[in-house]
C-alpha cells in the first residue's frame, strides 16, 4: 500500500515539473505574464533585494525567446519614496527566465524601457537608445544605461 501511494505521490510530481517546463516554453506577447500578486511571491521566494509594498508599481514590457528552452520575461519596477524632505525615485528592469527571478539591473528614473525584436532598448537621458540584447541563455552580465554600466544583481 505504502508503495502505491509513493509512486503515486513520484508521479504527481514529475507531472508537476513537467507542466511547469512546458509553461516556460510557451513564450509569445501574452506569456508568460504574472498577476501582481504571482510576482511579488515569486520575487519573495527567490531574493529580491528591494521593497515591496504598496507604493511599488510594476510595468510588464514583455518576453524574449531565446531559443526552445529560454525566455526571458521582463518587468519594470518602479517605487516613490520620501528621504527627508525630497521624493526619491527607484526604477529597475527586473529580469526572469522561465518564470523564474534571475536579477535585476538599475535605471535611471526617467527611463523609457521596450521591448524590440530581442533586445531591450532604454531610451532617456537625452543621448540615443540604449541596446541590449539578450541572445544567450544567460541575460549580460553587464549594461551600459545612459553610459553608466549596470551589473545584473538580486
Amino acid at each position: 500500500m505504502m508503495s502505491k501511494i509513493s509512486l503515486a505521490m513520484l508521479f504527481t510530481l514529475l507531472s508537476l515539473f513537467q507542466a511547469g517546463v512546458a509553461l516556460a516554453l510557451r513564450c509569445d506577447e501574452t506569456e508568460p505574464r504574472f498577476s501582481r500578486y504571482g510576482l511579488v511571491w515569486t520575487l519573495k521566494k527567490e531574493g529580491f533585494s528591494n521593497a515591496l509594498d504598496a507604493y511599488v508599481e510594476f510595468e510588464r514590457l514583455g518576453n524574449i525567446k531565446v531559443n526552445e528552452q529560454t525566455c526571458f520575461t521582463f518587468y519594470h519596477y518602479m517605487r516613490e519614496f520620501p528621504a527627508a524632505s525630497n521624493v526619491h525615485y527607484s526604477t529597475r528592469l527586473l529580469v526572469f527566465k522561465n518564470w523564474n527571478y534571475v536579477g535585476m539591473y538599475g535605471t535611471d528614473g526617467d527611463t523609457k524601457l521596450t521591448v524590440e525584436g530581442n533586445a531591450i532598448l532604454i531610451s532617456g537621458g537625452g543621448g540615443p537608445a540604449e541596446k541590449i540584447v539578450f541572445d544567450k541563455d544567460k541575460p549580460p552580465r553587464e549594461i551600459d544605461v545612459n553610459g553608466i554600466s549596470r551589473t545584473l544583481f538580486k
